[in-house]
């Protein structure tokens, strides 16, 4: 009986689909296992975007954006790349790339064939995206303004130190 158990589930484990067992892999974080599983698929979309989710998992923003770059290359709507563009981009700081990506993400919510159910909450995604790209932007034009004031006061009080010790130099000469 336990023979028969133990053959049942190598027999399952070898049906299951090598997308879904490398998720689970990446769900699980056990990253060595999703990556040699995933170097022994195909490129496409799909794995694309497993690499993808394995490098944001793993906090390497820019290797889950080279690999959301080449799955959009196989399929340029692909919502959940998307997103993840999205969210890849924010973390980075980039309002410009970030406003890309989320204007690539609505025009594909808005063109794709999705169940009632799931609309919204695409569309939700898209305008919490917005509204923090919106912030990154106002943010880096504070920051951008903040720096330029800082450093006007900081050449003033330069001129000043200079002409004050101009001022003392020409006192002290006999």
């Amino acid at each position: 009986m336990l023979a028969w158990l133990a053959l049942l589930a190598v027999a399952q484990q070898l049906q299951e689909d090598p997308l879904d067992a490398t998720r689970s892999a990446i769900a699980e974080g056990d990253l060595r296992r999703a990556v040699a599983q995933l170097q022994a698929l195909p490129a496409s979309a799909e794995t694309e975007n497993l690499w993808t989710n394995l490098y944001y998992r793993a906090g390497a923003p820019t290797l889950a954006l080279e690999h959301l770059e080449a799955g959009l290359g196989h399929r340029p709507e692909h919502l959940e790349l998307l997103h993840r563009g999205a969210s890849v981009a924010l973390w980075l700081g980039d309002a410009k790339l970030a406003r890309l990506y989320v204007g690539r993400l609505a025009k594909a919510v808005e063109a794709t064939e999705l169940a009632a159910t799931a609309r919204p909450g695409w569309q939700a995604a898209v305008e919490d995206f917005e509204e923090r790209a919106a912030a990154l932007e106002e943010g880096l034009r504070t920051r951008g303004t903040a720096l330029m004031r800082a450093r006007v006061v900081a050449l003033a009080t330069m001129v000043l130190a200079f002409g004050v010790l101009v001022f003392v130099g020409r006192r002290s000469v006999p």
